[in-house]
C-alpha cells in the first residue's frame, strides 16, 4: 500500500513541478515566417508551412523538457523575424533577427 501511495505522491509532485501554460509567438516584419517548435505530444520538432505573422500557439502541459521555438523566413524577404516563449504568462525567452530567431526556455 505504501508503494502505491508513494507513486501517487510522486505523480502529483511531477504534475505540480512541471504543469504550466505555454505560449509560443512568432512575429516580425517578414511577409511569411516558418515556425518550428516542440510540444508535449511529439518527441521531435513540429514545423509549420509559412504563415503570416503574428502567429501564436498556446497549450497547457506537464512537459518536462525545455520549450523551444525557431522562426525563419525566406532569404529574399527583407523583413525581420521574432520569437517569444511565455510560461504562465511570463516572458521567459525572446529573440529578434534578420534571418533566424531562436528561443529556448532557460533551464529549470
Amino acid at each position: 500500500m505504501l508503494g502505491v501511495l508513494g507513486l501517487v505522491g510522486f505523480g502529483l509532485w511531477i504534475k505540480h513541478r512541471f504543469e504550466r501554460d505555454v505560449t509560443y509567438e512568432a512575429g516580425g516584419t517578414a511577409k511569411l515566417v516558418v515556425v518550428s517548435y516542440t510540444d508535449d505530444d511529439n518527441p521531435g520538432w513540429l514545423r509549420l508551412d509559412p504563415v503570416p505573422p503574428p502567429w501564436s500557439k498556446g497549450f497547457h502541459t506537464v512537459m518536462t523538457r525545455q520549450s523551444r521555438v525557431i522562426v525563419t523566413k525566406r532569404a529574399d524577404d527583407p523583413g525581420t523575424v521574432t520569437c517569444t516563449i511565455r510560461i504562465d504568462g511570463k516572458v521567459v525567452a525572446s529573440a529578434a533577427d534578420d534571418d533566424i530567431a531562436t528561443c529556448v526556455e532557460p533551464d529549470r
